[in-house]
């Protein structure tokens, strides 16, 4: 359940039958569609307050819809394929669509857990019907307290759109990096198809000698634990992480002047246990909106969570 902005919202409401046979796990309800490492992360566990621009702009989020999926080779490899219908009211994404069906494959290319190093490879992409023959995409700059800076506005499609994404990650002891890249395609009524996307990097690394750990169950990262929780008595320190994120987003192609956009995220986190850390981000933002002067952006924003 989600209260943000003063309503009342479902967020993963779903019902999941697994070990069946030949399609492994059944999933039906309303749930994130499995699109880039960074979106199926939870925002627990972000390195960072926001997911990227390229995220926000495009990525469908939750919709409601049927999935199966399964792991293979000793779960080094998962298959999910499902079926999502957002025309529901209660989906929460910039991308309006009628349906969609997505495809995802993830694989552990190396792993060698008694030096906590992992090699993390995904690919997955969806066609899609718009909604009301309508499309749009727009972002923040990774800010969710600043306005969305660039904007392609409503684009009148001709009933479809494809978005591809490509992902790595890997984690070496201490360190960790990973990167995405999103692409759509839209099939428009009188501009020919036009292609929007981007792509964004993250890195990170533990002053305190941790690191991020990866769920096989769910192909993303989880929760940090502190090889010393926080003590007011100097017996340990929790976990302390930086991290950098750069990202860039092109919403201009063809007539449509949506923006450009780059990104640069800097960001502290300090994890005084499992479930409680603190987070400071600053973020820098170079922007070419599609109509006014080029301007930058300064944001510097602060959070103290605890989650349970």
């Amino acid at each position: 359940m989600d209260w943000a902005g003063g309503g009342v919202a479902f967020k993963d409401v779903y019902l999941e039958w697994a070990d069946i046979p030949v399609v492994g796990k059944l999933r039906a309800g309303h749930y994130k569609e499995p699109v880039g490492i960074e979106s199926m992360n939870s925002r627990r566990f972000l390195m960072f307050m926001e997911r990227s621009s390229i995220s926000e702009a495009c990525w469908a989020e939750r919709n409601a819809g049927v999935s199966i999926g399964d792991a293979v080779l000793n779960d080094r490899m998962t298959w999910t394929a499902t079926f999502a219908n957002v025309d529901n009211g209660s989906g929460d994404g910039v991308v309006d669509s009628n349906c969609s069906l997505v495809a995802r494959i993830t694989g552990i290319a190396y792993e060698n857990p008694e030096k906590a190093q992992l090699i993390h490879l995904e690919v997955s992409g969806a066609p899609a019907n718009t909604k009301d023959d309508s499309i749009r995409f727009r972002s923040r700059p990774e800010s969710h307290i600043a306005p969305r800076f660039i904007d392609t506005g409503a684009i009148a499609a001709d009933s479809s759109y494809t978005v591809a994404a490509a992902e790595a990650a890997a984690v070496w002891g201490t360190f960790s990096i990973q990167g995405e890249y999103m692409h759509k395609v839209v099939d428009t009524l009188a501009m020919g198809d036009l292609e929007f996307g981007g792509d964004t990097v993250t890195t990170g690394y533990f002053l305190t000698g941790e690191s991020r750990k990866y769920k096989k169950s769910s192909d993303a990262f989880e929760r940090v634990t502190p090889k010393k929780n926080f003590s007011l008595s100097g017996d340990g320190p929790g976990a302390i992480q930086l991290a950098l994120r750069y990202s860039s987003l092109d919403l201009n192609d063809g007539p449509v002047a949506g923006g450009e956009m780059d990104t640069i995220t800097a960001g502290i986190n300090w994890h005084l246990n499992p479930n409680t850390r603190e987070m400071l981000n600053y973020i820098y933002a170079d922007v070419e909106p599609g109509a006014g002067a080029d301007f930058d952006a300064h944001i510097v924003q602060g959070r103290l969570q605890i989650d349970f």
